[in-house]
């Protein structure tokens, strides 16, 4: 009797993607380097979308991303904001 897994075909990956992805990519990509030097384990899309999920659009993420990028430390200055929101 042969295995039916062989057979069925491969999923094909998807290469589309959205904006909020493309811009989650880029906060992970510039705080999960500086985890990794404090010995932390690197932040997760899913752990980034549920610290940010109440905040509503796309232009809330880019103004976060624009304070935080002209801040002397973007990691500090975002775990300060996500704490501020928490607050509200």
């Amino acid at each position: 009797m042969e295995r039916i897994n062989p057979t069925l075909p491969k999923p094909i990956g998807t290469t589309a993607r959205s904006e909020r992805e493309d811009l989650m990519q880029k906060f992970l990509d510039r705080m999960n380097p500086s985890r990794e030097a404090m010995h932390l384990r690197p932040l997760a899309a899913a752990r980034f979308n549920k610290l940010t999920e109440g905040w509503g659009d796309l232009s809330t993420l880019y103004w976060l991303w624009s304070v935080c990028d002209k801040a002397d430390n973007f990691s500090k200055m975002f775990w300060y904001h996500v704490k501020q929101s928490k607050k509200v």
